[in-house]
């Protein structure tokens, strides 16, 4: 029988070992850190675009889904 902790770490394996190379995940610490925007702003894009998972208490955000959604507000 698997507790809920092994649950979510087996789902987070599954998240990151999926065969696309490009898919990189990261925390939202890293983030802030990258983009220099605040926390509230990077979770509240993550959202908007897709690029977060939650999986027990650990959230990840796919940078390709980030920065694809981002280049939309791109300035021609």
């Amino acid at each position: 029988m698997t507790t809920e902790n092994e649950k979510s770490i087996n789902s987070l394996r599954k998240i990151m070992e999926e065969g696309d190379e490009l898919r990189r995940f990261i925390r939202p610490k890293e983030a802030i850190r990258m983009y220099s925007f605040s926390r509230t702003f990077i979770e509240e894009i993550a959202r908007e675009s897709g690029a977060m998972y939650k999986i027990g208490k650990v959230v990840l955000i796919n940078v390709n889904t980030f920065e694809a959604y981002l280049d939309q507000f791109k300035v021609k």
